[in-house]
């Protein structure tokens, strides 16, 4: 059964490109059929798009990363949260999600 699924899939692949190689070979020869065509540099947008792309990833990675740190302090009670921002020397004052805020800040720096 695994066989005949994968005998679909290559067919169905080999469909889909021929189609794309098709499609493309279309878009080229209409765009050719007009005179004086603009040529327009993709380079800076294409550039601007990833730049944007891994912007992202490096924010969604620092929320993560965050977030993971916040883990390591959930289901300690508020005096050892305290008492680990006593050694750090930092205030410990405010409610738990304030203290786990504070230690995971200063995990970070």
């Amino acid at each position: 059964m695994t066989r005949q699924y994968r005998a679909a899939a290559g067919r169905t692949r080999n469909a889909e490109g021929k189609a794309a190689g098709l499609r493309t070979r279309g878009a080229r020869t209409v765009t050719d059929l007009v005179p004086g065509r603009p040529r327009i540099d993709l380079v800076p947008a294409v550039e601007r798009y990833f730049a944007l792309v891994q912007r992202t990833v490096d924010v969604n990675r620092r929320l993560t990363v965050r977030w993971a740190q916040a883990l390591g302090y959930e289901g300690l009670a508020k005096a050892e949260l305290s008492d680990q921002l006593a050694k750090r020397e930092l205030p410990k004052t405010g409610n738990v999600d304030a203290l786990i805020e504070r230690l995971v800040e200063a995990d970070s720096k």
